[in-house]
C-alpha cells in the first residue's frame, strides 16, 4: 500500500523486492485489485520496477502472483 499526504499528485516507479514471494521469473501485478494484471519480469535480483500515478491525499496498493 501507498499513501500520497501531498496535495498534488505522485507519479514514479518503485522497486519491489519479490524474492521471498516464490516468484522466480514473472509476476502478475494488479492494481487495487481492480479487472485487468500487468505480467512483469522479474530482474536478476528478484525485483519488479512498478510505475505508479496517486492522486493527491489518496492511497493505492498492488497485489503479486
Amino acid at each position: 500500500m501507498i499513501f500520497n499526504p501531498m496535495a498534488e499528485v505522485a507519479t514514479g516507479r518503485f522497486a519491489i523486492d519479490l524474492y521471498y514471494t516464490g516468484l522466480n521469473a514473472t509476476a502478475r501485478v494488479t492494481e487495487q485489485g481492480a479487472g485487468s494484471s500487468t505480467t512483469m519480469e522479474l530482474g536478476r535480483d528478484y525485483t519488479v520496477h512498478v510505475p505508479y500515478s496517486i492522486p493527491a491525499r489518496n492511497v493505492t496498493w498492488f497485489t503479486f502472483e
